[in-house]
């Protein structure tokens, strides 16, 4: 068993004045692999919905092409961009 961390989606990169230290772990995505078995958690912390470009995961969820959110049920599609609602989360196991 083995866990990825991603860098936060969008932490701060450009000069400006810092808004918290929160400001960096507003959109997280991480990865937990055991066996056969991935399971893909997306966090968004921020108050806005976010379009999250899904290649940069392509390490991840590579050969997946979708994942059930444990807790719904729903079908969410890997293949291109996923719109994460705002404060949302996403737990899905990838298939």
């Amino acid at each position: 068993m083995f866990f990825l961390f991603f860098q936060a989606e969008d932490g701060i990169r450009v000069a400006q004045e810092s808004r918290g230290l929160g400001d960096v772990y507003k959109r997280q995505v991480y990865a937990r692999i055991k066996d056969d078995k991935t399971c893909l958690v997306i966090l968004n912390g921020s108050d806005q919905d976010h379009l999250l470009a899904m290649d940069r995961y392509r390490e991840v969820t590579t050969p997946f092409t979708r994942g059930v959110e444990v807790t719904s049920g729903e079908v969410l599609d890997l293949t291109g961009s996923l719109n994460v609602p705002a404060r949302g989360v996403y737990v899905m196991d990838l298939q």
